[in-house]
């Protein structure tokens, strides 16, 4: 009977436990997940914003001073040399390439690129005086690709004598996103496992007194009405303590009667009959 009180205890302490873990620590990774995709996603959205505004800043200062300083067709050279010192003054510029109203590439910060022809709908629209701008994601790493026209300014009226194309590495973006990942998932992790300390700490406060309630009722099992469970508190659990308590002194005060009964009935029954 005992070894069945035992096995009892067990699987239902061991359930309430495990519930209790399951069920905080399940509710602790949605919130967090949810709340951790959100952030992030939100500083992704943010430091993009910011990156394109920055690379589009820059390619309108060069399609500016292109159009006020040079005549595209005739100072290629002089035009090579100014778009391989701003590269150099803005390091996270990956490529800059200059273009006549032919697409063709005049001036490049890469040599394989001078005097190749370039197609697509973003130069066509360039040379219409409309700006393109695309993010590319794929290895050795992320970049912005911006298409701007050579021009007066952005109204539709002015006309463009060239096209100045930009390639904006997102590295430093991408790997502060990547860092920030990090952390907070090792941060997760970290409060994760205090929660569960935590948890298992109170399920274990929540089931010590059903333990020895259990533990109680062994021991008047095997004979000990004598037994007194300690009460730990005063919710439920503890007045089933306080009635299981209550409920043995009682057995305990009834079986005293009955053997003192029994007690003073020998004096009736001779000693042959006792023997």
């Amino acid at each position: 009977m005992n070894s069945f009180l035992t096995f009892f205890y067990d699987r239902f302490a061991l359930r309430i436990k495990n519930k209790i873990l399951f069920s905080v620590l399940a509710i602790f990774i949605v919130i967090y997940g949810a709340t951790l995709s959100y952030i992030y996603n939100r500083l992704e959205e943010d430091l993009l914003q910011s990156a394109r505004q920055e690379a589009l800043s820059t390619t309108q200062i060069l399609a500016v001073t292109l159009y006020r300083n040079y005549e595209i067709e005739n100072d290629s050279r002089e035009i090579q040399s100014y778009i391989l010192g701003a590269r150099k003054y803005k390091s996270n510029l990956l490529e800059i390439n200059v273009l006549d109203r032919n697409l063709e590439i005049i001036s490049s910060t890469d040599e394989d690129n001078l005097f190749a022809t370039v197609v697509g709908r973003k130069y066509a629209s360039a040379l219409e005086n409309t700006s393109a701008i695309q993010l590319h994601t794929e290895e050795p790493e992320p970049y912005l690709n911006i298409v701007y026209p050579i021009s007066a300014g952005p109204a539709e009226s002015n006309y463009a004598t060239g096209v100045v194309e930009i390639k904006s590495s997102l590295k430093a973006q991408f790997a502060y996103l990547t860092r920030i990942r990090t952390n907070t998932l090792i941060a997760g992790l970290a409060i994760l496992l205090g929660i569960a300390a935590v948890v298992i700490l109170i399920s274990h406060s929540i089931t010590r007194p059903i333990h020895n309630l259990y533990a109680g009722m062994g021991k008047v099992n095997e004979g000990d009405l004598n037994i007194q469970v300690p009460v730990v508190s005063k919710d439920e659990i503890g007045y089933l303590t306080t009635t299981f308590n209550g409920m043995i002194d009682s057995v305990r005060i009834s079986n005293e009667r009955i053997v003192a009964m029994m007690e003073s009935s020998r004096r009736f029954v001779p000693d042959q009959f006792l023997n």
